[in-house]
């Protein structure tokens, strides 16, 4: 494999210093070491570029348990817009977990079918930002689990993607 492209970095000087002597200790050459690590990291997080939807689901310090950050991110904004118009979409059904979107992020919908308006959601520039509660009991005691509200929040912006199709903008 032809090796002709190089990643420089800018770093302090006692930073490059400590790196080359731990180099040294582990009898290694920089160079080889700083391939590695990037290589490492590309094997690493490479299934980020397959993912149409990411979601993080995090509890911030200054949070109290059962009450959490989340932000839905479209790996391709346009995906979720019409003509510059956000798709609006409904929350997922999680039992005892209720979603908020933050202030510009809000959208009423239908709720699943019928002709009742609920709080959903909508993408900005492919991004949604809400909060995530436990609703009604202890977050210990929370019956959904936090990887099934991210498969759940995941799946339904997935759904809307393959429903709406890549349309212009």
């Amino acid at each position: 494999m032809e090796k002709d492209s190089f990643i420089k970095a800018r770093i302090s000087s006692a930073t490059k210093t400590q790196f080359e002597d731990i180099c040294q200790e582990l009898s290694v050459q920089p160079t080889t070491k700083v391939r590695e690590l990037v290589e490492q990291f590309v094997r690493d997080e490479s299934e980020r570029l397959k993912e149409e939807v990411s979601v993080d689901v995090k509890r911030p310090p200054d949070y109290q348990s059962g009450a959490w950050r989340v932000t839905v991110r479209l790996r391709n904004p346009a995906d979720l817009e019409r003509w510059g118009v956000p798709v609006p979409f409904a929350f997922p059904d999680l039992p005892k977990r209720r979603l908020h979107p933050d202030d510009g992020y809000l959208a009423v919908v239908r709720k699943n079918g019928s002709d009742e308006l609920v709080i959903g959601g909508q993408f900005v520039k492919g991004i949604w930002h809400g909060h995530l509660y436990t609703n009604g009991i202890p977050e210990d005691e929370n019956p959904t689990s936090i990887e099934e509200v991210k498969a759940a929040l995941r799946e339904t912006a997935t759904k809307l993607i393959d429903r709406f199709g890549r349309m212009p903008a």
